[in-house]
């Protein structure tokens, strides 16, 4: 994921086109944003959310994981 800190966009990459679900979770734990990628890059836009810090989940069939993101 990157570029982070973020402003408006955010990319994010998977391996070999996997079919994953992307969430994104402010400090509270509140999902504020969700998205499904049928690609091997996927950009977010996170220009609706306040600055601050977030959660980045990604789950797919084959992987999981979480990143920590600023949004400025």
């Amino acid at each position: 994921m990157y570029p982070n800190p973020v402003h408006d966009r955010m990319t994010v990459e998977l391996p070999d086109n996997t079919e994953a679900r992307l969430r994104v979770f402010d400090a509270m734990g509140q999902l504020v944003l969700q998205a499904v990628s049928h690609a091997d890059r996927t950009e977010l836009d996170l220009s609706g959310l306040q600055p601050g810090h977030y959660v980045v989940q990604v789950l797919s069939s084959e992987h999981a994981g979480t990143a920590r993101i600023l949004r400025w």
